[in-house]
């Protein structure tokens, strides 16, 4: 074992050049993938809310009691999809809609009654806030006496169902990339090292080594490589992420918030030594010794 790592170690220093590239290398394809884990992750946490944003607002009849009221707002209550709902009487809507429109006052002028029809607004939980889910959910909850319509932005709940599901199969589709381009390049880096030890090799046969024996350094060399990249990659990281929090925030507000997960830094130099001893085996796995 103290050869394997002695091994392993003076070969990175004597070939320093090559696995100096391999490292900048690995650690570039790291960082654009942290880069974009970081957008994608501050993207998710903003589209996360808008699910809070989107509701569904049930109209009722004219002229129900008002223990007909209570009934249909407790049956909406007792569902597995609402997570909250609010009711607005005629005098209510009528409320907040001279709040929402500035000219209501003109509009209603001269009317003898209220024309707005009392409705309920519905709050549903964030998994079911996706254009199927809420055009059943409407369909359903339109069957219930005493139920006038129901109106639900089904483009906003399609929108809000794309950007999220975008947003996971972007960061899925960026880390089998990097994760490729990490392999190949602990894969190539190692192969031409194996190549210029041919005469040490040979040597080492020659002492009775066993394959195991003479290829242990070398994958131990692509996990060093790895991890000595995802080191690079989570300082540039940390710094990118440090000038745009506290130097371009002051200048743009929105930057002020934005969010970045520290446990998923150890987290990327675990994932680099996998994928750079998974580089080297597939490397000295394909030489023959």
């Amino acid at each position: 074992m103290p050869y394997i790592i002695k091994s392993a170690v003076k070969s990175i220093y004597r070939d320093k050049w090559i696995n100096l590239l391999s490292m900048l290398a690995i650690g570039s394809s790291l960082l654009i993938l942290l880069i974009t884990f970081l957008l994608v992750f501050n993207f998710h946490i903003a589209t996360s809310r808008l699910p809070e944003l989107f509701s569904l607002v049930v109209y009722l009849k004219d002229n129900l009691s008002e223990d007909e009221t209570k009934k249909i707002i407790t049956q909406l209550q007792g569902r597995n999809d609402v997570d909250g709902v609010k009711y607005l009487s005629k005098a209510d809507a009528l409320v907040e809609f001279k709040k929402t429109v500035k000219s209501a006052g003109v509009i209603l002028e001269g009317l003898d009654e209220n024309p707005l029809s009392s409705y309920i607004e519905i709050k549903l939980k964030k998994e079911y806030v996706s254009r199927p889910s809420v055009e059943s959910i409407s369909a359903e909850i339109k069957n219930i006496n005493g139920v006038d319509e129901v109106y639900f932005g089904e483009k906003i709940a399609e929108t809000i169902y794309f950007l999220k599901k975008s947003s996971q199969a972007v960061s899925i589709f960026l880390f089998i990339i990097v994760s490729i381009v990490v392999i190949f390049i602990s894969h190539s880096t190692v192969k031409i090292l194996f190549f210029r030890k041919k005469e040490e090799i040979e040597i080492l046969k020659l002492l009775g080594a066993t394959n195991g024996f003479i290829r242990a350094p070398f994958v131990l060399e692509g996990g060093i490589l790895g991890v000595l990249g995802g080191i690079i990659a989570i300082t540039s990281t940390a710094i990118i992420y440090l000038l745009i929090k506290y130097k371009l925030g002051t200048v743009i507000p929105v930057f002020e918030g934005i969010v970045l997960p520290w446990q998923i830094m150890p987290l990327s130099v675990l994932i680099s030594l996998i994928l750079g001893v998974i580089g080297s085996l597939i490397a000295v796995g394909r030489i023959r010794i």
